[in-house]
């Protein structure tokens, strides 16, 4: 109750030195001090928040938390979605040797007589002519989109040998 007295008793101070000099800076400490007193006094009942996140005692979700907390959405993801990194040592060398066997003899491709993949690089590279002036496709895993070949639509045969780079390398 005491403290609620000294804090009002500031609270008339601050006021008292706004009204005899109204500048803004006056006015505006006088408002901002009006508008946080109430944290100011019953702030010191409240326990101070801890930095960790006590409420779950896996490592893993404290330090989810804390990445988005920072704005690091993705990487939250990951260290809840990660089974982590195994220790290396003889046991974890087992189950990887199990997982990965080795081969017991040499591997033998079977044989074709006739080619595996057949690409018209005709119908490629129209269909690549058409594409480029779309600018609503999306781009690829890659980054790689039609449209981003737009401006050489104007040179003679650059679609052609762009099949016959990509399709036919040396």
């Amino acid at each position: 109750m005491m403290c609620c007295v000294s804090e009002l008793n500031r609270l008339a101070l601050v006021f008292d030195n706004a009204m005899r000099d109204p500048s803004p800076l006056n006015l505006f400490i006088a408002i901002f001090n009006f508008v946080i007193a109430p944290g100011a006094v019953l702030g010191t009942y409240f326990k101070t928040p801890a930095t960790s996140h006590a409420d779950s005692v896996d490592s893993a979700t404290n330090a989810a938390v804390n990445r988005i907390m920072r704005g690091q959405e993705k990487k939250a993801l990951k260290l809840l979605c990660s089974n982590g990194v195994a220790k290396v040592d003889s046991a974890t060398i087992v189950a990887l040797k199990k997982l990965h066997p080795e081969r017991k003899h040499d591997l033998v491709l079977p044989h074709t007589d006739h080619p595996q993949l057949v690409v018209d690089p005709a119908f490629v590279a129209s269909k690549l002519f058409r594409e480029s002036a779309d600018h609503n496709l999306s781009k690829d895993v890659y980054g790689w989109a039609p449209w981003l070949f737009y401006a050489q639509r104007g040179e003679e045969g650059f679609f052609h040998l762009t099949c016959f780079f990509y399709l036919f390398p040396c």
